[in-house]
């Protein structure tokens, strides 16, 4: 810590929390800390659990529930598995048959108690309600594909003394106060986008994904999606427009608009966080879709609270202060690794 600070100090001294790439990692920072205490304000004192909504909960949680499934993304591969649980050949035997060298028996299969399945999925844990151990359902339709679900095991854990019962109630209480937390949100969020009526502009978002897709995509997919021609056509368009595409609206809303450039800087700030599906050209870009939503909600998020000054509350510029100290020695440290990898390498030239 103490070495942490004195990095800082001369990072300070030199200025160097004046570089673009601190200001910008900052700026990100004072971003997320203004919007949670917006909704610590404004959404999360909405939250009400009773002491009933815990003793539910802890009655699920008690509920173990062990879960395998076959999984066909296409009615043809559905049909296999439904002819061959029709004619009894055991579930098992089919389940066995999905495995490969890329799709493993863990990531068809889950272990977890009834609270956590509603959580996740209200759909399957309506499939398997009443339902005994050994029951396999009939097929359901998912986002991806088609499910064959098998409950393996349902039963119910014995009462937990006093000491667990107490670790089991705040841990219950902090689930559900995330869950109406997160449910409370989306209604804010929702509320927001009903008022702006964001809308992406189909040109732009076209060569946004096809940008990002030449430079963050593996080269031989970039190929296969023959980007190149893509990425040509685009700015061709563009060069007879004469504008420049960073400048051009990306998101058109009732209250102003966010760019090409908007989107690249939202995504310079968080792009530790990011991952693009590579699968296939379609899902990559509905994967880069959700992300410019993504910016719209964080974006429009920001200036709500910096308009009714979250940014400045005492404890977001205490809690920004620490992060700037973090970065600034993050440089120097950096410096420093980058000093003695030279001095070696000139070394070895001399040798």
């Amino acid at each position: 810590l103490i070495n942490e600070k004195l990095l800082a100090a001369d990072g300070y001294s030199r200025n160097l929390d004046t570089l673009p790439l601190v200001k910008d990692n900052l700026y990100g920072i004072e971003t997320d800390l203004a919007t949670e205490e917006l909704f610590k304000d404004e959404v999360m004192k909405e939250v009400k659990i009773s002491d009933e909504d815990i003793n539910t909960a802890i009655g699920k949680k008690l509920v173990s529930v062990e879960l395998k499934w076959l999984y066909a993304p296409y009615k043809d591969s559905l049909n296999f598995f439904t002819r061959g649980i029709s004619d009894g050949l055991p579930f098992d035997s089919l389940f066995r048959l999905q495995l490969n060298d890329s799709v493993f028996e863990d990531q068809r299969k889950w272990d977890t108690d009834l609270f956590n399945l509603e959580e996740k999925s209200s759909m399957i844990a309506g499939i398997i309600k009443n339902q005994k151990a050994g029951a396999v359902s009939s097929p359901v339709k998912g986002p991806d594909g088609w499910y064959i679900f098998k409950i393996v095991n349902i039963w119910k854990e014995v009462l937990p003394n006093e000491s667990e019962l107490n670790q089991l109630k705040e841990k219950s209480e902090r689930a559900l106060q995330k869950t109406r937390m997160d449910s409370l949100s989306d209604l804010y969020v929702k509320k927001i986008f009903i008022d702006q009526n964001p809308q992406i502009m189909g040109k732009t978002f076209e060569l946004l994904r096809t940008y990002l897709a030449k430079y963050e995509v593996n080269p031989d997919k970039s190929k296969d999606w023959k980007l190149d021609d893509k990425l040509n056509f685009l700015q061709h368009q563009i060069d007879s427009l004469k504008k420049d595409f960073y400048s051009l609206t990306l998101v058109e809303m009732k209250d102003g608009s966010y760019s090409f450039k908007d989107f690249i800087d939202w995504l310079r700030y968080r792009e530790q966080n990011v991952k693009f599906k590579e699968t296939d050209f379609d899902s990559f870009s509905g994967s880069v879709e959700s992300y410019v939503w993504r910016m719209v909600r964080d974006n429009s998020l920001t200036k709500i609270a910096f308009s009714k000054g979250y940014q400045n509350k005492k404890s977001v510029r205490e809690q920004l202060g620490w992060w700037k100290d973090k970065i600034v020695y993050a440089v120097v440290r950096d410096e420093i690794i980058g000093s003695a990898l030279i001095g070696n390498t000139r070394s070895e030239e001399r040798r």
